[in-house]
């Protein structure tokens, strides 16, 4: 792969997703970042299912394997999803969100 510094250029299409140029090559992690610094929802292909998800942080397994937590659509829980099985990853502008972070009481 051919190493860049350009920026990344981002530009709006229709339906509010944003289309992501980095003379042809984008990494995943740098749309996954820039959908949490932003708290657009993001939605990919996961294996065959489509997936629409709040995306929370990115981080490495124990094995090395690179992959994103979130909260799907319609769902209370955090998932998991591999980078591998990942695929077709679009940023939804027009939806962001507000993360859950569950508050846990303190026993005295």
């Amino acid at each position: 792969m051919k190493s860049s510094n350009s920026p990344v250029k981002l530009s709006v299409l229709s339906g509010g997703l944003i289309n992501i140029c980095n003379n042809g090559v984008i990494m995943k992690t740098e749309i996954f970042s820039l959908a949490i610094y932003n708290r657009n929802k993001v939605s990919f292909l996961y294996g065959l299912n489509e997936v629409l998800l709040d995306p929370y942080y990115i981080s490495r397994e124990k094995d090395g394997k690179k992959v994103i937590y979130g909260r799907a659509f319609n769902s209370s829980e955090v998932k998991r999803f591999e980078y591998k099985k990942i695929a077709n990853i679009k940023i939804i502008k027009e939806k962001k969100f507000s993360p859950i972070i569950p508050i846990l009481s303190k026993v005295v």
